[in-house]
């Protein structure tokens, strides 16, 4: 249950506890009265339900595009599982590397069978 003070950052953390839908990959959405703004490009995630204009009763709509697991195998030999949506660049998953191993983005080769793939 969400209340009308509680962030938008709030009501990501309470999807992503529920669904394990990561906080990044969500999207929200507000319908109301046939208006649909996208929070992420209008509504910052530190405001509040109420000063985002979402009124008790409000339909909220999560979007999300599939997610897919990927093994990024380490230099160590270690596996590093990351959670990825089907258009996700390059760029994305070394951000994810870095975020998750502090390996910064430069540093990192990423292959597939071979080739090194560029973003």
């Amino acid at each position: 249950m969400v209340e009308r003070d509680d962030s938008i950052a709030a009501v990501k953390a309470h999807i992503q506890e529920e669904k394990e839908i990561p906080f990044k990959k969500q999207k929200l959405l507000n319908e109301d009265g046939g208006v649909i703004v996208v929070f992420p490009t209008v509504i910052r995630d530190e405001q509040t339900l109420i000063s985002a204009g979402i009124k008790k009763g409000s339909t909220l709509i999560l979007r999300y595009a599939p997610i897919t697991q990927i093994t990024v195998i380490m230099p160590s030999s270690r596996r590093l599982k990351l959670m990825m949506e089907s258009d996700d660049t390059i760029a994305d998953v070394k951000a994810d590397i870095q975020e998750k191993e502090g390996i910064r983005f430069h540093k990192q080769r990423i292959t597939y069978n071979g080739p090194q793939l560029e973003y």
